[in-house]
């Protein structure tokens, strides 16, 4: 399905260009969707998805007058989604170790695997019919 672009998406750019933010509100809410859609395929998450949107279109807004009409501006959004949705991962994997192994600290104190082993292995050994003697 193709998407028509209206008139009526040119001038909203035009009027958001001379600094209309109702404008521009408009076509965030025309777009919201489809740049949300690019950045959640991107991360999988969608607070990660959520916050490269907004800056999406936090960029958007401060460069709108570099926007070029020739572009379909479907495009040029998506392109800066991407951008963004790359920044975000870049971001997360600088905080996230590669292992979330990492992650796990010990007190000292047995896990729950090992809890769980050890009553099974309790179990195992209590069935047992062997004379020592």
């Amino acid at each position: 399905m193709a998407i028509v672009y209206t008139a009526n998406e040119k001038e909203l750019v035009a009027q958001a260009q001379n600094g209309d933010r109702n404008a521009f509100s408009e076509l965030v809410r025309i777009h919201s969707k489809g740049v949300m859609n690019v950045v959640y395929r991107m991360c999988g998450d969608l607070l990660i998805a959520e916050d490269a949107a907004q800056e999406t279109f936090i960029h958007v807004w401060q460069n709108l007058s570099a926007y070029r009409p020739q572009t379909p501006l479907r495009n040029w959004l998506y392109r800066i989604a991407f951008n963004a949705g790359m920044d975000m991962l870049r971001i997360m994997k600088r905080i996230l170790p590669d292992d979330i192994d990492d992650l796990h600290l010990t007190d000292g104190s047995p896990g729950l695997e090992s809890l769980v082993s050890q009553r099974e292995g309790i179990r195992l050994v209590n069935g047992l019919d062997v004379d020592l003697s």
